[in-house]
Formats: structure tokens, C-alpha cells, sequence
């Protein structure tokens, strides 16, 4: 699936009822600027939601508030851009939270999304992985950082 499948499947699954959304605060522990997509399963192409800023910073220049483009209607905003060390949030599906014990976090860096197109980041493996489980006590570390 390309990144076309996976946009769509980004917005339609975050977003629409059944259930209630809730948000869930994070905060990106690494010292880049990242795309960072959620799946509920180890595979890239399956991103279900996106994690958005939760600064509201100004651009730098006009240069920094441009919409990149991944295919001809498909966009990465620069709110999808999570800065080092800040807070972000995600919108999820309160279900989909409550009944799922692991999250895969996809942490592509800025230059990346921006120079590469979306199968050239698959193919090239130009992210890196954040898994995050449930402790005991039903909660998750919700520090995103690299896992090696």
C-alpha cells in the first residue's frame, strides 16, 4: 500500500464514530524533528493516526509553514511536524486506546519527509520504531524516544 492508502486510512480511522475520541498527550524525547505515525500493528504501511504538535510555535520563516505534498491531494502539514523535546498529542478512537496493549510508533525525521518520497522512506527504511505496551498498571510510557 502507499502512502495514498495509508493517508486515508490516517484520516478516516481517527476520526469518525462510532466511538468517542480522547486525547493523549506525549512528548517527543528525542532531539529531532519528526513525522510520527501510530499503528496498532508492526508494519509502516498500517500508520491508522498521526501525532500533531502541541506547541503552537511560530514559523521560523515563510518557508517553514509550507504543505508538503505526498501524492497529488494527499498533504503532511507542518502541525504534523513534532519538534525535540516538546509535548504532542494524538486524536484516537477511544476503543481502539482501551483495547490495545502495544503501539507502534513511526518516527520518520523532517528532512526525510521532506526531500524523500513516502515509498522511498519504506523501501530505504528511513524511520525508526517506538514500541510502546501497557504496564501493569494499564498504562503507557508515553515518552517517544529511538529504540535501538
Amino acid at each position: 500500500m502507499g502512502l495514498g492508502g495509508a493517508i486515508v486510512s490516517i484520516f478516516s480511522s481517527c476520526t469518525f464514530p462510532p466511538y468517542s475520541r480522547t486525547n493523549v498527550e506525549l512528548n517527543n524525547c528525542t532531539d529531532d524533528t519528526l513525522f510520527i505515525g501510530i499503528s496498532f500493528c508492526d508494519d509502516f504501511d498500517r500508520i491508522e493516526c498521526i501525532v500533531h504538535s502541541g506547541e503552537n510555535r511560530n514559523p521560523i520563516s515563510t518557508f517553514d509553514t509550507a504543505t508538503i505534498f505526498i501524492d497529488r491531494d494527499k498533504v503532511i502539514k507542518r502541525y504534523a511536524f513534532i519538534y525535540p523535546d516538546s509535548p504532542c498529542y494524538i486524536h484516537i478512537n477511544t476503543h481502539l486506546y482501551n483495547n490495545n496493549d502495544t503501539f507502534y510508533f513511526f518516527l520518520v525525521k523532517k528532512g526525510d519527509v521532506i526531500k524523500c518520497l513516502w515509498d522511498e522512506i519504506r523501501s530505504k527504511k528511513l524511520y525508526r520504531k517506538c514500541i510502546v505496551t501497557k504496564d501493569k498498571n494499564g498504562e503507557f510510557d508515553r515518552n517517544i524516544r529511538y529504540q535501538d
